[in-house]
């Protein structure tokens, strides 16, 4: 992960890099440090189903249902 973290900062609005990273985290069971990074992806680029959908897995597997049900729901919608 450090590699990641560099070229993070090297390039900070790349969005697939923090992906990368953010996914990192999950694979990790770093969740909260996943959830800031999808949430960060969203504000600056927008909602994309596949940014939801893991966003949404990561607070699951965080425990926080409620927030996570939230992110389900707006994946559903954008899927219809």
């Amino acid at each position: 992960m450090p590699i990641l973290k560099n070229l993070l900062r090297q390039k900070p609005e790349d969005y697939k890099l923090i992906e990368l990273l953010a996914d990192t985290y999950s694979w990790k069971n770093d969740y909260d440090n996943a959830i800031l990074l999808y949430k960060r992806i969203i504000a600056k680029t927008g909602p994309s189903k596949e940014i939801m959908w893991k966003l949404a897995e990561a607070l699951r597997y965080a425990g926080k249902n409620a927030e996570a049900a939230e992110f389900y729901n707006q994946y559903l919608k954008g899927t219809e």
